[in-house]
Protein backbone atom coordinates (compact mmCIF):
# COMPACT_ATOMS: atom_id res chain seq x y z
CA UNK A 1 0.00 0.00 0.00
CA UNK A 2 0.81 3.44 -0.71
CA UNK A 3 0.80 5.65 2.59
CA UNK A 4 0.94 9.86 2.21
CA UNK A 5 0.21 12.11 4.70
CA UNK A 6 0.30 15.97 4.47
CA UNK A 7 0.03 18.53 7.64
CA UNK A 8 -0.10 22.07 7.56
CA UNK A 9 -0.82 24.79 10.33
CA UNK A 10 -0.58 28.74 10.36
CA UNK A 11 -0.41 30.52 14.00
CA UNK A 12 -2.23 33.68 13.77
CA UNK A 13 -2.51 36.17 17.27
CA UNK A 14 -0.08 34.85 20.54
CA UNK A 15 -1.72 31.76 20.87
CA UNK A 16 -4.32 31.02 18.58
CA UNK A 17 -3.80 28.74 15.17
CA UNK A 18 -5.54 26.79 12.19
CA UNK A 19 -4.70 23.54 10.58
CA UNK A 20 -5.27 21.13 8.18
CA UNK A 21 -4.24 17.46 7.13
CA UNK A 22 -4.75 15.22 4.35
CA UNK A 23 -4.01 10.87 4.54
CA UNK A 24 -4.15 8.66 1.72
CA UNK A 25 -4.14 4.95 1.54
CA UNK A 26 -3.89 3.69 -1.76
CA UNK A 27 -3.14 -0.14 -2.89
CA UNK A 28 -5.06 -2.74 -5.11
CA UNK A 29 -7.78 -3.32 -2.80
CA UNK A 30 -7.85 -0.18 -0.64
CA UNK A 31 -8.60 3.87 -1.44
CA UNK A 32 -9.10 5.59 1.46
CA UNK A 33 -8.41 9.78 1.83
CA UNK A 34 -9.21 11.62 4.86
CA UNK A 35 -9.15 15.45 5.40
CA UNK A 36 -9.21 17.28 8.26
CA UNK A 37 -9.11 20.89 9.71
CA UNK A 38 -8.65 22.17 13.01
CA UNK A 39 -8.33 25.71 14.69
CA UNK A 40 -7.81 27.25 18.56
CA UNK A 41 -8.81 30.38 19.05
CA UNK A 42 -7.91 32.15 22.29
CA UNK A 43 -10.90 34.31 22.89
CA UNK A 44 -9.52 35.74 26.16
CA UNK A 45 -6.77 35.18 28.95
CA UNK A 46 -7.87 32.37 29.87
CA UNK A 47 -10.97 31.31 27.79
CA UNK A 48 -9.92 29.20 24.35
CA UNK A 49 -12.52 27.43 21.68
CA UNK A 50 -11.29 25.03 19.76
CA UNK A 51 -12.88 22.74 16.35
CA UNK A 52 -12.27 19.96 14.33
CA UNK A 53 -14.00 18.59 11.48
CA UNK A 54 -12.95 15.29 9.38
CA UNK A 55 -14.53 13.36 6.46
CA UNK A 56 -13.58 9.84 4.80
CA UNK A 57 -13.96 9.21 1.42
CA UNK A 58 -13.54 5.54 0.78
CA UNK A 59 -14.49 3.70 -1.96
CA UNK A 60 -15.91 0.88 0.50
CA UNK A 61 -17.98 3.04 2.41
CA UNK A 62 -21.11 4.67 1.35
CA UNK A 63 -21.55 8.02 1.59
CA UNK A 64 -18.77 9.98 3.32
CA UNK A 65 -19.10 10.12 7.21
CA UNK A 66 -17.89 12.85 9.18
CA UNK A 67 -16.43 13.59 12.83
CA UNK A 68 -16.96 16.72 14.36
CA UNK A 69 -15.89 18.21 17.29
CA UNK A 70 -16.39 21.57 19.85
CA UNK A 71 -15.53 22.72 22.83
CA UNK A 72 -15.33 25.70 24.95
CA UNK A 73 -12.72 25.93 27.98
CA UNK A 74 -12.13 28.15 31.02
CA UNK A 75 -8.70 27.75 33.23
CA UNK A 76 -7.96 29.65 36.01
CA UNK A 77 -5.86 28.40 39.35
CA UNK A 78 -9.18 28.81 41.12
CA UNK A 79 -11.86 28.00 38.34
CA UNK A 80 -12.16 25.87 35.89
CA UNK A 81 -15.14 25.25 33.27
CA UNK A 82 -15.40 23.54 30.58
CA UNK A 83 -18.07 21.95 27.37
CA UNK A 84 -17.27 19.84 24.75
CA UNK A 85 -19.46 18.21 22.11
CA UNK A 86 -18.37 15.41 19.85
CA UNK A 87 -20.01 13.13 16.59
CA UNK A 88 -18.62 10.36 14.43
CA UNK A 89 -20.45 9.39 11.96
CA UNK A 90 -21.44 5.37 11.43
CA UNK A 91 -18.33 4.03 9.31
CA UNK A 92 -15.82 7.04 10.01
CA UNK A 93 -12.57 4.58 9.12
CA UNK A 94 -9.51 6.69 8.56
CA UNK A 95 -7.32 4.04 7.38
CA UNK A 96 -4.34 6.26 8.71
CA UNK A 97 -6.30 7.56 12.28
CA UNK A 98 -7.48 5.60 14.66
CA UNK A 99 -10.99 5.95 16.33
CA UNK A 100 -12.24 4.36 19.53
CA UNK A 101 -15.79 4.20 18.17
CA UNK A 102 -17.96 5.32 15.15
CA UNK A 103 -21.37 6.13 15.61
CA UNK A 104 -22.04 7.86 18.69
CA UNK A 105 -22.62 12.08 19.99
CA UNK A 106 -20.93 12.44 23.07
CA UNK A 107 -21.28 15.39 25.39
CA UNK A 108 -19.04 16.16 28.43
CA UNK A 109 -18.85 18.93 31.27
CA UNK A 110 -16.75 19.76 33.86
CA UNK A 111 -16.38 22.02 36.74
CA UNK A 112 -13.67 22.80 39.24
CA UNK A 113 -13.18 25.10 42.09
CA UNK A 114 -9.87 25.55 44.41
CA UNK A 115 -8.95 27.33 46.91
CA UNK A 116 -5.31 27.80 48.26
CA UNK A 117 -5.15 27.10 52.28
CA UNK A 118 -0.84 26.98 52.38
CA UNK A 119 -0.98 24.88 55.53
CA UNK A 120 1.12 22.31 56.25
CA UNK A 121 -1.65 19.53 55.43
CA UNK A 122 -3.08 21.29 52.81
CA UNK A 123 -1.54 23.76 50.00
CA UNK A 124 -4.90 23.47 47.94
CA UNK A 125 -7.82 21.88 47.76
CA UNK A 126 -9.88 21.33 44.73
CA UNK A 127 -13.11 20.19 43.84
CA UNK A 128 -14.46 18.70 40.83
CA UNK A 129 -16.73 17.48 38.77
CA UNK A 130 -17.49 16.62 35.17
CA UNK A 131 -20.61 14.74 33.29
CA UNK A 132 -20.58 12.66 30.00
CA UNK A 133 -23.84 11.83 28.16
CA UNK A 134 -23.12 9.76 24.92
CA UNK A 135 -25.82 8.43 22.71
CA UNK A 136 -26.14 6.58 19.21
CA UNK A 137 -26.54 8.63 16.02
CA UNK A 138 -30.19 7.93 16.35
CA UNK A 139 -29.73 9.38 19.98
CA UNK A 140 -30.53 6.23 21.64
CA UNK A 141 -28.77 6.42 25.40
CA UNK A 142 -25.30 4.56 25.70
CA UNK A 143 -23.51 5.74 28.59
CA UNK A 144 -24.15 8.19 31.21
CA UNK A 145 -21.64 9.04 34.07
CA UNK A 146 -21.50 11.61 36.86
CA UNK A 147 -18.17 12.03 38.63
CA UNK A 148 -16.90 13.82 41.84
CA UNK A 149 -13.68 14.14 42.61
CA UNK A 150 -12.09 16.37 45.89
CA UNK A 151 -8.21 16.43 46.50
CA UNK A 152 -5.69 17.92 48.58
CA UNK A 153 -2.34 18.73 47.05
CA UNK A 154 -0.22 18.61 50.82
CA UNK A 155 2.93 20.99 51.11
CA UNK A 156 5.28 18.28 50.28
CA UNK A 157 3.83 18.03 46.74
CA UNK A 158 2.14 14.70 47.57
CA UNK A 159 -1.39 14.40 46.81
CA UNK A 160 -4.47 12.93 47.82
CA UNK A 161 -7.29 12.21 45.69
CA UNK A 162 -11.22 10.81 46.08
CA UNK A 163 -13.83 10.12 43.51
CA UNK A 164 -17.08 9.03 43.41
CA UNK A 165 -19.25 8.37 40.07
CA UNK A 166 -23.00 7.17 39.53
CA UNK A 167 -22.53 4.93 35.74
CA UNK A 168 -25.29 3.72 33.52
CA UNK A 169 -24.16 1.42 30.24
CA UNK A 170 -26.38 -0.17 28.18
CA UNK A 171 -25.18 -3.15 25.94
CA UNK A 172 -27.73 -4.13 23.30
CA UNK A 173 -28.19 -7.25 21.83
CA UNK A 174 -26.97 -6.66 18.52
CA UNK A 175 -23.43 -5.10 20.18
CA UNK A 176 -20.69 -7.15 20.53
CA UNK A 177 -20.63 -9.47 23.43
CA UNK A 178 -18.78 -7.67 26.79
CA UNK A 179 -16.61 -10.68 27.27
CA UNK A 180 -14.30 -11.11 30.53
CA UNK A 181 -13.07 -14.35 30.20
CA UNK A 182 -13.77 -16.26 27.04
CA UNK A 183 -11.75 -19.31 28.71
CA UNK A 184 -14.49 -19.34 31.50
CA UNK A 185 -17.58 -18.36 29.40
CA UNK A 186 -18.01 -15.18 31.41
CA UNK A 187 -20.30 -12.97 29.25
CA UNK A 188 -21.83 -9.77 30.49
CA UNK A 189 -25.38 -10.28 29.64
CA UNK A 190 -27.04 -7.46 27.04
CA UNK A 191 -29.52 -4.95 29.48
CA UNK A 192 -29.25 -1.81 31.11
CA UNK A 193 -27.09 -1.23 34.19
CA UNK A 194 -26.74 1.27 37.08
CA UNK A 195 -23.76 1.33 39.73
CA UNK A 196 -21.96 3.36 42.07
CA UNK A 197 -18.26 3.42 42.07
CA UNK A 198 -15.75 5.18 44.62
CA UNK A 199 -11.72 5.29 44.15
CA UNK A 200 -9.09 6.38 46.72
CA UNK A 201 -5.76 7.68 45.53
CA UNK A 202 -2.53 8.59 47.54
CA UNK A 203 0.59 10.28 44.84
CA UNK A 204 3.90 10.81 46.33
CA UNK A 205 5.49 14.24 44.98
CA UNK A 206 6.75 13.63 41.48
CA UNK A 207 10.00 15.62 41.92
CA UNK A 208 11.45 13.26 43.86
CA UNK A 209 14.18 10.51 43.69
CA UNK A 210 11.92 7.87 44.22
CA UNK A 211 7.71 8.34 43.60
CA UNK A 212 5.53 5.79 45.37
CA UNK A 213 1.47 5.59 44.70
CA UNK A 214 -1.70 3.90 45.66
CA UNK A 215 -4.84 3.63 44.44
CA UNK A 216 -8.20 1.53 45.60
CA UNK A 217 -11.30 1.43 43.82
CA UNK A 218 -14.39 -0.84 44.42
CA UNK A 219 -18.06 -0.55 43.80
CA UNK A 220 -20.69 -2.25 41.48
CA UNK A 221 -19.63 -3.59 38.20
CA UNK A 222 -22.71 -4.87 35.30
CA UNK A 223 -24.75 -6.53 38.62
CA UNK A 224 -21.81 -7.63 39.97
CA UNK A 225 -18.75 -5.88 41.73
CA UNK A 226 -15.26 -5.10 41.26
CA UNK A 227 -12.19 -4.09 43.48
CA UNK A 228 -8.66 -2.88 41.76
CA UNK A 229 -5.68 -2.57 43.48
CA UNK A 230 -3.06 -0.34 41.68
CA UNK A 231 0.65 -0.01 42.57
CA UNK A 232 3.13 2.67 41.01
CA UNK A 233 6.43 3.76 41.46
CA UNK A 234 9.34 5.95 39.76
CA UNK A 235 12.78 5.61 41.21
CA UNK A 236 15.44 7.89 38.94
CA UNK A 237 18.79 6.36 40.47
CA UNK A 238 20.71 8.72 38.96
CA UNK A 239 19.96 11.51 35.93
CA UNK A 240 21.09 9.10 33.25
CA UNK A 241 18.34 6.12 33.77
CA UNK A 242 14.87 6.48 35.36
CA UNK A 243 12.69 3.11 36.14
CA UNK A 244 8.87 3.31 36.08
CA UNK A 245 6.60 0.07 37.66
CA UNK A 246 2.55 -0.04 37.78
CA UNK A 247 0.97 -3.46 39.01
CA UNK A 248 -2.80 -3.31 38.98
CA UNK A 249 -5.01 -6.78 40.36
CA UNK A 250 -8.63 -6.77 39.31
CA UNK A 251 -11.10 -8.44 41.40
CA UNK A 252 -14.77 -9.03 39.46
CA UNK A 253 -17.73 -11.08 40.64
CA UNK A 254 -20.56 -11.72 38.63
CA UNK A 255 -23.47 -13.49 39.00
CA UNK A 256 -21.92 -15.43 35.52
CA UNK A 257 -18.77 -16.30 37.23
CA UNK A 258 -15.26 -14.83 38.93
CA UNK A 259 -12.61 -13.36 36.85
CA UNK A 260 -9.17 -12.19 38.75
CA UNK A 261 -6.94 -9.91 36.73
CA UNK A 262 -3.05 -8.57 37.18
CA UNK A 263 -1.34 -6.40 34.69
CA UNK A 264 1.92 -5.35 34.98
CA UNK A 265 4.17 -2.62 33.56
CA UNK A 266 8.04 -1.76 33.11
CA UNK A 267 9.22 1.58 31.65
CA UNK A 268 12.71 2.10 31.28
CA UNK A 269 14.27 5.41 30.16
CA UNK A 270 17.82 6.35 29.57
CA UNK A 271 18.58 10.00 27.98
CA UNK A 272 21.47 9.37 26.23
CA UNK A 273 22.29 13.07 25.52
CA UNK A 274 19.99 16.28 25.94
CA UNK A 275 18.76 15.28 22.40
CA UNK A 276 18.56 11.91 22.46
CA UNK A 277 17.12 9.13 24.65
CA UNK A 278 16.04 5.19 24.54
CA UNK A 279 12.56 3.99 26.26
CA UNK A 280 11.80 0.50 26.55
CA UNK A 281 8.60 -0.28 27.66
CA UNK A 282 7.35 -4.17 28.64
CA UNK A 283 3.75 -5.54 30.02
CA UNK A 284 2.33 -8.85 31.18
CA UNK A 285 -1.28 -8.79 30.64
CA UNK A 286 -1.98 -11.66 33.36
CA UNK A 287 -5.83 -11.76 31.02
CA UNK A 288 -6.16 -10.92 27.48
CA UNK A 289 -9.05 -10.80 25.14
CA UNK A 290 -8.63 -14.82 24.48
CA UNK A 291 -8.45 -15.59 28.19
CA UNK A 292 -4.61 -16.17 27.82
CA UNK A 293 -1.77 -14.38 29.67
CA UNK A 294 0.08 -12.16 27.35
CA UNK A 295 3.53 -10.10 27.28
CA UNK A 296 3.70 -6.74 25.11
CA UNK A 297 7.57 -5.19 24.60
CA UNK A 298 8.25 -2.51 23.13
CA UNK A 299 12.00 -0.14 22.34
CA UNK A 300 11.83 3.53 21.48
CA UNK A 301 14.52 5.74 20.10
CA UNK A 302 13.88 9.44 19.92
CA UNK A 303 16.26 11.84 18.34
CA UNK A 304 15.74 15.41 18.31
CA UNK A 305 18.23 16.50 15.73
CA UNK A 306 16.89 20.08 14.74
CA UNK A 307 14.65 22.39 16.40
CA UNK A 308 10.89 21.60 16.17
CA UNK A 309 12.17 17.87 14.61
CA UNK A 310 11.89 14.62 16.04
CA UNK A 311 12.55 11.03 14.80
CA UNK A 312 11.63 7.93 15.70
CA UNK A 313 12.55 4.09 15.95
CA UNK A 314 10.14 1.78 17.71
CA UNK A 315 10.37 -2.05 17.56
CA UNK A 316 7.20 -3.35 19.16
CA UNK A 317 6.70 -7.32 20.08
Amino acid sequence: ANLSTARIRRNFGQRSYIGGIVTDTYSKTQSNRAFGLDALYWLGRNLRADVFAAVVDDRKIAGRPASLSGALTYDRDLWAAGVRTLSVDKGFDPAMGYVRRDDIRRQTGNLRRSWRLNRHWARKVNFSSNVTYLTNQSNLLDTRQWVFEASDDLNSGDQIRFQASRNFERILATDDPFVLNPRKHIVVPAGDYDFNRWLVEYKSFDGRAIVPGIRLERGEFYGGSRTTVGLSGIWRPSPHLVLQGNYDYNDVSLPQGKVNAHLVRARFTVPITARASVDAFIQRNGLNQQGDPELNTQVRLHLIYARDSNLFIVFSD
